[in-house]
């Protein structure tokens, strides 16, 4: 069973609705055929679960020749607003050599037919505030205005746009932001000055903004210390401090995450993001090849905002058993195919322990010091996390990727086999009297 990605296509920045019990999927998408695919359609799908997603119709192509969204339309935001559901898209120009970003109107009622409002390009860049001309954009190249999270105040009923952009001055590498912009009808917009314009990085994407516990959050997508995704809280979604730098959610250095995502449900906020294909014939473009994540929980508090592994996927009590391994020894574990295993382990003394896939074509240990670390063998070094020396370490394993969690919260993703096909073993490596308790097998809830 392989994570969602459409047929022939790769994926990037998803982004999530729920409505009426669905989860609506939409995405950008390209080819799997090209080392790094031409994202320049925006594709749909639906999921009752955020496992199991069926495809639905394309949402938008690139317009007609000659216009202003003719080379792609690129990240969209939703919102609902009187029976309608509405998207604010980036657009692109084929004239223009795709160097101006724009963002255009479109509707639905249905999720599944989108018709472009006559007025578009309804938003573009304000030169007061943000870069506008791409031969002034330097060490950029182009002009940054896309990837928007629609919002409506529920105070003044005004519709505000966060968008990826940049200011008009400063290092060119630094001058990434987060625009703010506000709209009366979704058409006529006014461009206020950033929401967010730390000074520290090229540009901040796929912005999103929601509650939480009180306060609000805005994640983004950031580089500034590898691929990865940061938050940052404030009491007022239209008031944010620049010199708050974020708090990581997903990814860091050199990783595989990317462009979470997160969707009310009714029952708490649930998350995906994207996971990538690492394919080691393909150095020059190692992290392009999209598909989604597993589903997980949000959880923690507004500052300590993370992800957990979601509780239908955990092992329940009856099927769970103590190990006490001899040093130097190891436990095949049964199941094959999607699944998440479990174990709790406390390492004592000098050594390691763990789970190792194959013949060690991947290796989950746990060290003395409380480092967890994942080793694929074709990494130039292992990943480490900082955990505990006992705890409850996971794995899910799906398609080409292992999930990691400590204790339930979700610390990253390790690609590059297909753990589903091949044999899993808990082992123990020079430690005094190891145990291991409460180790289990679930399969995960895939369709047939």
């Amino acid at each position: 069973m392989e994570l969602y990605a459409q047929p022939g296509k790769w994926l990037n920045d998803p982004r999530l609705l729920y409505h009426d019990g669905v989860f609506h999927l939409f995405h950008l998408q390209g080819p799997r055929d090209y080392p790094k695919p031409p994202y320049e359609e925006m594709a749909h799908a639906t999921s009752t679960d955020l496992l199991n997603w069926e495809a639905s119709e394309l949402l938008l192509a690139p317009g007609k020749a000659g216009c202003w969204d003719d080379r792609a339309v690129w990240t969209s935001g939703y919102i609902f607003h009187e029976g309608t559901c509405y998207t604010l898209y980036t657009g692109l120009c084929e004239a223009e050599g795709g160097r101006v970003q724009r963002l255009g109107l479109a509707s639905s009622s249905d999720l599944k037919t989108w018709e472009r409002h006559p007025a578009n390009p309804v938003l573009e860049a304000d030169g007061r505030y943000y870069e506008t001309d791409p031969d002034q954009a330097p060490g950029y190249n182009h002009v940054a205005w896309r990837d928007p999270w629609l919002w409506q105040h529920p105070e003044d009923d005004l519709f505000y746009a966060f968008i990826t952009a940049r200011v008009n001055s400063g290092p060119g590498e630094k001058r990434g932001c987060i625009a703010l912009a506000r709209s009366e009808d979704l058409v006529e917009w006014e461009c206020l000055p950033p929401a967010y314009a730390p000074g520290t990085e090229v540009d901040h994407e796929v912005p999103e903004l929601f509650a939480w516990e009180g306060r609000w959050v805005l994640l983004f997508g950031s580089k500034d210390q590898g691929l990865s995704m940061k938050h940052i809280v404030s009491d007022d979604p239209l008031d944010w401090d620049s010199e708050d730098l974020g708090r990581m959610l997903i990814g860091g250095p050199g990783l595989m995450e990317y462009s979470a995502a997160t969707a009310p449900s009714g029952n708490g906020r649930d998350a995906i993001h994207l996971v990538y294909e690492w394919l080691s014939e393909d150095a020059e473009h190692p992290r392009v090849r999209g598909r989604v994540s597993l589903p997980k929980r949000l959880s923690g508090g507004a500052d300590d905002l993370h992800l957990r592994l979601r509780d239908d996927f955990v092992p329940p009590p009856e099927d769970r058993i103590d190990v006490r391994l001899d040093c130097d020894t190891a436990l095949p574990l049964a199941g094959t195919g999607p699944r998440v295993v479990t174990a709790k382990m406390q390492v004592i003394g000098r050594g390691e322990a763990g789970f190792v896939i194959g013949n060690q074509e991947l290796t989950v240990a746990l060290h003395p010091d409380g480092i967890l670390t994942g080793d694929t063998g074709g990494m130039e070094a292992p990943r480490e996390w900082h955990v505990s020396s006992q705890g409850e370490v996971a794995l899910a394993l799906v398609d080409r990727h292992v999930e990691v969690y400590f204790d339930r919260r979700y610390l990253g993703t390790l690609c590059a086999i297909n753990p589903g096909d091949k044999g899993l073993k808990l082992y123990a490596r020079g430690v005094q009297a190891p145990a291991f308790r409460d180790v289990a097998v679930r399969a995960l809830p895939f369709d047939n």
